[in-house]
């Protein structure tokens, strides 16, 4: 390491400085508070810095580093925190139609809405750019609407203009920067007095859009049934793939082989290249001829972030083959990141973006650290493939195990298959369209052959057994000990087998002793941001108890996965959606509870459709389902839960799941935390028993949390669940709350809020506001 910093390594690298410094300081103004001026203060100083070293005639890399340190943060900031139209709330759009409706996982239709103009209550009209629309018919003229829209309608609607939140729980989906990276600052929600008006006229920026509309349909009329995979493959279009193939191929590892990415794009543009080539086209040529296939092919596709990654870094490449210099690949990837991020700031927090850099990266560190050694092996062009296959895992293994928490081990086997396969396939694939474009019959006839010596493949994937792992979010330590043993494999140091790897136990040794030092072991209980709907997790050392899943435990599924838990008991205080629908998100993810609780009776109550959906698939799994009741209780390392309500022996069958709802309280530490699902009235005077923190029943609603129940609770903390812009929290309620004078944590406006026991005290952490508020006993 010592030799590594003796060398100029950034003096012949200054790209890869400068790379370094504008992506530090775009997560920087990302992450931070919004500081402009405080930002352009420290642009200017290190300028100054930069033409003093200049004018001294000394190195100015540390100066020109901070520089792009300083502007990364405020490009980044700027962009992170947009100014966007100061209107919200409901009205009329009038805009056009700017893709085709898309279905949602949770239901109704996804699109943009371009060129929107909106007009308020009071008639007044403010343009707002693009829109992202979601629409959730509930009448059947909403639903003939929502079917008739097509991308280049123009529409009028009524519905809601909202701006999207942040992530309000820990390792949740930030959907404003989802969206923000993509160009747009607000959303518009609803499909009320919908019509179509006519059609909009083809402008520059819908051309994409309608020839990438007439190549799909060309590929459905060549293709057939079978041409869900050359849209996928070809225009990123993966809508039409079935749930199962998705999930064979995520469980495989080789997902990558059904996205428009990196992999595909090389693939391409070294065919356009290659037959240049053989046509008797100079370097140069195919150069020009590559950089405008993959502008074309980058607008067709909508200019996706993935696509125009790859095309960067391919470019970039061939620039440097026209130029004829060998170059330093850290150099060139370097220019490629910083063109990249230019471009698109905000994908500095995208997963594609650390695998497509970590995979290139890694595929140059593993060959140019065992190239050499191999340089006289006869099977060498065998073992390059697998040289190649294992550099790219290497460099994409942390980002894949950060946003997926899974390993597959087949990825390793299967992922030179798959891309030799692939660099068959795409030509194939591409001739066959050609030629159903020349003439229709003879390109279905060759559709129709290829997918019958291929079409069973799919299947078989299907059939591979399970051969991938879990894994949690890589702590701090874990990528310091990564970082290091990377650097240590490199060419870049040059010591002595022994002492890299007396260095790189060193390190791994200190990381693990910092980990197990540094471990949380307090416990603690979390209630998720879920809008109008529940979810929790108490965390005691190791043992997880889930209370309620929400309606989509997405979020929650995933803060299981990244802090590498899986629920020994889920407690559903009842079997509402709202409650309960999160359960089929937790399986699914393999996250299946060793043991549910149920509120005596549960099963026997009015159920809604998705109530007895999980009651069938808790029980379809073979777990164990035991019903509680007041007295019995379950005992955790060093908490205990005392259910208190419903009674066993008085519950009436045929009522609703509310009013016998599973209520508790939480003793850890001498602290007492009391939940009551969705007790209303006087059954929530069955659980008024003394408690520090009170979980709020039913989301604020009127008929709970009377003043008679805070006096006899006496809690010092409130949490309540709920959704801005919802009938609940009830007005009335909120005024009770106020009154009573604790401290109130709504999670519409905290997100998800953390209590921590210990010594006989608590604290309480709201998540978009990370200050703690103590409390002593």
């Amino acid at each position: 390491m010592r030799d590594m910093l003796r060398r100029p390594f950034f003096r012949e690298r200054k790209l890869t400085a400068c790379a370094l410094g504008l992506l530090a300081g775009i997560l920087l103004g990302i992450k931070m508070p919004y500081r402009p001026l405080i930002l352009s203060v420290g642009i200017i100083l290190s300028a100054g810095w930069v033409g003093l070293r200049k004018a001294r005639n000394k190195g100015a890399l540390m100066a020109v580093t901070v520089l792009f340190l300083f502007t990364g943060a405020l490009y980044g900031a700027v962009r992170a925190h947009p100014s966007l139209p100061q209107v919200r709330g409901r009205g009329q759009v009038t805009a056009v139609v700017g893709e085709d409706p898309a279905s949602r996982a949770s239901g109704g239709y996804r699109s943009l809405l371009r060129d929107a103009v909106f007009t308020d209550e009071t008639g007044a009209e403010t343009y707002l750019g693009t829109l992202y629309w979601t629409m959730t018919p509930s009448t059947e003229s909403q639903q003939a609407f929502a079917e008739s829209v097509t991308a280049g309608s123009l529409v009028t609607v009524t519905g809601r203009v909202y701006e999207p939140g942040p992530a309000d729980n820990p390792y949740g989906f930030d959907f404003r920067l989802y969206l923000l990276e993509r160009g747009i600052g607000l959303g518009f929600s609803g499909c009320t007095d919908g019509g179509v008006t006519g059609r909009a006229p083809m402008s520059p920026g819908m051309f994409p859009v309608m020839l990438r509309k007439a190549l799909s349909g060309a590929m459905d009329r060549i293709f057939g049934e079978a041409a869900a995979y050359p849209k996928a493959l070809l225009l990123g279009e993966r809508e039409e793939l079935s749930a199962e193939t998705r999930e064979s191929f995520n469980r495989l590892g080789i997902a990558h082989v059904l996205a428009v990415s990196g992999l595909h794009v090389a693939l391409l543009a070294g065919l356009v290249t290659g037959i240049a080539a053989r046509l008797g086209a100079g370097v140069r040529t195919r150069f020009v001829l590559s950089f405008v296939f993959l502008a074309l092919y980058c607008a067709v596709l909508g200019f996706p972030v993935s696509a125009v990654r790859a095309s960067v870094l391919f470019v970039m490449d061939r620039a440097r083959v026209v130029r004829r210099r060998s170059g330093d690949i850290l150099t060139g990837l370097s220019a490629a990141l910083i063109v990249v991020l230019a471009a698109f700031p905000l994908s500095v927090l995208s997963v594609g973006l650390w695998m497509t850099f970590g995979a290139v990266l890694g595929i140059h560190l593993a060959r140019s650290a065992l190239d050499h050694r191999l340089r006289n092996v006869k099977t060498r062009i065998l073992i390059r493939p697998a040289l190649t296959t294992a550099g790219a895992v290497w460099g994409m293994a942390v980002p894949s195990v950060m946003a997926y928490h899974s390993f597959s081990l087949w990825g390793l086997l299967l992922s030179p298959l798959a891309c030799a396969f692939l660099a068959v396939l795409l030509p194939v694939y591409l001739a066959v369209f050609a030629l159903g474009l020349v003439y229709l019959p003879a390109g279905q006839a060759a559709a129709a052959l290829l997918h019958r010596l291929i079409g069973w493949l799919p299947g078989l994937l299907g059939t591979f057994p399970k051969a991938s792992f879990t894994l949690p979010s890589p702590s701090v330590w874990f990528l310091i000990a990564f970082v290091t043993v990377t650097v240590l494999l490199t060419r870049y140091v040059l010591l002595p087998v022994r002492r890299r790897i007396l260095i790189g136990c060193t390190a791994v040794v200190i990381c693990l002793a910092g980990g197990i030092l540094t471990q949380d072991r307090a416990v603690t209980y979390i209630q998720f941001s879920m809008g109008q709907a529940d979810a929790a997790v108490l965390q005691d050392g190791r043992e997880t108890v889930v209370i309620d899943t929400g309606e989509n435990g997405s979020d929650l599924a995933n803060y299981l996965m990244s802090v590498g838990r899986r629920p020994d008991t889920l407690i559903l205080t009842h079997l509402h959606s709202d409650h309960c629908g999160g359960v089929r998100q937790l399986m699914d993810n393999g996250l299946i509870p060793q043991r549910v609780i149920l509120p005596e009776g549960a099963a026997d109550q009015r159920i809604d459709e998705v109530g007895l959906e999980v009651l069938s698939l808790l029980r379809d799994a073979g777990i164990r389902i035991d019903f509680a009741a007041r007295g019995d209780s379950l005992d955790v390392p060093r908490a205990r839960i005392t259910f208190l309500w419903p009674v066993r022996g008085a519950v009436r069958r045929g009522q609703d799941p509310n009013l016998y709802s599973l209520a508790g309280v939480i003793d850890a530490d001498g602290v007492r935390l009391l939940f009551t699902g969705d007790l209303d009235g006087a059954y929530e005077d069955y659980a008024a028993v003394p408690a520090d923190i009170l979980k709020v029943a039913h989301h604020g609603s009127g008929g709970s949390t009377s003043e008679s129940f805070l006096d006899a609770v006496r809690p010092t903390a409130l949490i309540l669940t709920c959704e801005s812009g919802r009938a609940l929290p009830n007005i009335n309620t909120l005024a009770r709350l106020e009154a009573y004078g604790a401290d109130v944590y709504r999670t519409d406006g905290t997100g998800a809020v953390t209590v921590r026991f210990g010594g006989g005290s608590y604290t309480v952490t709201p998540y978009l506001k990370q200050e703690q508020v103590w409390h002593i006993n």
